[in-house]
């Protein structure tokens, strides 16, 4: 908790120099949501990194306008681009802060031409998006046109708001045979079914 104090009191005392209005605007555009956030994570834990990106247009104008009024800015500016580099660098490597993989369940399942059913009928857009083929998409109103075939997938994504009871997988529990449950990032289970009862 020091570092982010000494550095803000860094960043406020470097800029008091010449502090306009315009830049008191900016400093604010990014502490008062900052410190909010900081505040409703103790109670709700909702800032992931990709929650907070709207703090950094603030956060590189104030970089921006420290490196103007530093001494050395040539080697904060290397610091600062260095330090950027190394968090996108681990930011794009890490599967656990890609949101949600979409093209990934998709291009595994255009392997086959096995039916998909969603929590709502007609399918959700990334799956359509992503997907080169036509296949067959089914909600929990049109069942039955997908569990005609032999094998066909249950993709959970948002069950707890389209689907509470959990209707679609009980039944599609209680009539068919579950082959396999893969997890997707962000996606949720996918449930591969047989039907061979």
């Amino acid at each position: 908790m020091l570092r982010g104090e000494s550095f803000f009191g860094y960043i406020l005392t470097s800029i008091k120099k010449d502090l306009d209005k315009k830049l008191f605007f900016v400093i604010n555009w990014f502490l008062i949501p900052l410190i909010i956030i900081c505040i409703v994570n103790l109670f709700v834990p909702i800032a992931n990194v990709w929650r907070l990106i709207f703090l950094l247009p603030p956060f590189l104008i104030i970089i921006s306008r420290l490196i103007d009024l530093h001494k050395y800015s040539f080697l904060f500016l290397i610091l600062v681009v260095l330090i950027s580099l190394t968090a996108n660098f681990f930011y794009f490597l890490n599967e656990k802060y890609q949101r949600e993989n979409w093209r990934g369940l998709v291009s595994e399942l255009d392997t086959n031409n096995d039916p998909v059913i969603f929590t709502v009928e007609n399918g959700f857009a990334p799956y359509t998006w992503y997907s080169k083929k036509k296949k067959v998409i089914c909600g929990p109103l049109t069942l039955d046109k997908c569990t005609k075939s032999n094998n066909f997938y249950y993709i959970s994504y948002l069950k707890d708001i389209f689907d509470k009871d959990n209707k679609v997988q009980q039944t599609l529990s209680s009539r068919y045979l579950l082959v396999d449950i893969k997890n997707y990032q962000g996606v949720g289970f996918v449930y591969h079914y047989e039907n061979s009862y």
